[in-house]
């Protein structure tokens, strides 16, 4: 029994960790977040690992008949997230950010989006968490497995966001600003991937 745990554990965590691929929240707030003062970047960091565990959480057990009854396909769900991630990107590479936010960047709320979502549980990982979630038998085992990979993913989530001051530190400024297109352009890449897969399974459904 112990045994079965730890393998579905690692089968899970190895599976879900480059999906949800916390580095890119990482750099999310090092670049969205640069202006932040210590008491409130630590606050959205903590409260950003409390979204990303209970949005993993609500994936798994209630992914389905939430985009059921909202009658959410999954490709719609691939589709949407695609041109959010498009939408960030394109402003990222473009250094278009808002002049307000830029005044009031001490007050602004990035903990929910994009850290958690849709930096952390994008349409990706929602698609994995729901799709894999629907094939697992309701045993206590399986219960405690969700649990785990949760917390262990939660725990370098929360690891990799309080690192980011230090990498601050190590890139500066301009590092900074051509990590922030370099990212800009791959979450466009991202965005538009994600569209073209949602839109050639829609075709593919269709010819059927």
């Amino acid at each position: 029994m112990l045994l079965e745990y730890i393998h579905y554990v690692i089968i899970g965590f190895i599976t879900l960790l480059p999906v949800a691929n916390p580095l890119t929240s990482t750099t999310l707030l090092l670049i969205l977040g640069k202006k932040l003062n210590t008491y409130e970047r630590n606050k959205q960091i903590y409260f950003a690992t409390f979204y990303v565990a209970i949005l993993m959480l609500i994936c798994f057990y209630a992914g389905n008949e939430i985009i059921n009854a909202f009658g959410i396909s999954l490709n719609g769900l691939r589709i949407t997230g695609g041109i959010i991630l498009f939408y960030i990107g394109f402003k990222m590479l473009f250094n278009l950010n808002n002049s307000s936010i830029k005044e009031k960047n001490n007050k602004q709320d990035i903990s929910f989006v994009p850290l958690a979502l849709p930096g952390t549980i994008g349409p990706g990982t929602i698609a994995l968490i729901i799709n894999s979630s629907s094939k697992f038998p309701s045993t206590l085992i399986i219960h405690c497995v969700i649990f785990t990979i949760t917390a262990l993913i939660s725990f370098i989530f929360l690891i990799s966001l309080l690192s980011a001051k230090k990498i601050f530190k190590l890139i500066g400024n301009s590092g900074l600003d051509a990590i922030s297109r370099i990212l800009g352009f791959l979450l466009s890449c991202m965005g538009v991937q994600f569209v073209i897969t949602g839109l050639l399974d829609i075709v593919l459904l269709i010819l059927r």
